[in-house]
């Protein structure tokens, strides 16, 4: 009886030391992140485009001087039961000038902030904010970030990046011309002389 006992207790060690852990259903060695109350989500487009992108890269658009950058931030309520007071903040990127926002009077330090009183459930809440590249801009990457923070707790955060700089041009100066005339000339010559060497004359 006591081999019998011994045997099963061997059995039930040798099972629990072998089984998963319960949070293995995130990823090897992993462990699940700490519930967000609401998600933030940011988003970013020229005023030009039709589109809003998580991201713009320098291959798609490259922003100048006097640009004028348009950013979305929702605020969206995933959960079963109602959020309050939550309250947003949007950083504005350097080399940036507010042209527009929610309580743009409140701006400061190139941040607006914006309390939501209540977001219920699968609720979302959209914020639109404008900013135009100021002038002598000598930072490439440009990030905004958004933050989301609870009252009860949790918090979600996010960014969009674009990027500026100069396009290149293709080459139309007085360099460029003289190339240009250079070639014709010389051409022009090439033809003169193999007609005259056809004719004899």
């Amino acid at each position: 009886m006591k081999n019998t006992a011994k045997i099963a207790i061997s059995a039930l060690t040798a099972i629990l030391m072998t089984a998963t852990p319960a949070y293995a259903q995130y990823g090897s060695g992993s462990t699940p992140t700490p519930k967000q109350c609401v998600i933030d989500d940011v988003k970013v487009r020229a005023t030009t485009q039709t589109k809003f992108s998580d991201n713009l890269d320098a291959n798609a658009y490259l922003f100048k001087e006097g640009d004028l950058v348009e950013y979305s931030v929702v605020i969206e309520n995933n959960g079963t039961e109602t959020k309050n007071d939550v309250s947003v903040s949007f950083v504005l990127p350097s080399c940036s000038a507010l042209v527009f926002g929610p309580n743009q009077k409140d701006v400061k330090e190139n941040k607006l902030t914006w309390n939501i009183s209540e977001l219920k459930a699968k609720e979302s809440k959209t914020y639109t904010v404008r900013t135009k590249i100021t002038e002598k801009c000598l930072v490439k990457k440009l990030v905004a970030t958004s933050s989301a923070v609870c009252k009860e707790g949790g918090s979600s955060t996010d960014s969009s990046t674009v990027y500026v700089g100069k396009p290149t041009a293709p080459q139309t100066g007085a360099e460029d011309i003289f190339v240009k005339t250079a070639l014709v000339v010389a051409m022009a010559a090439a033809g003169y002389a193999l007609r005259k060497s056809a004719r004899g004359y």
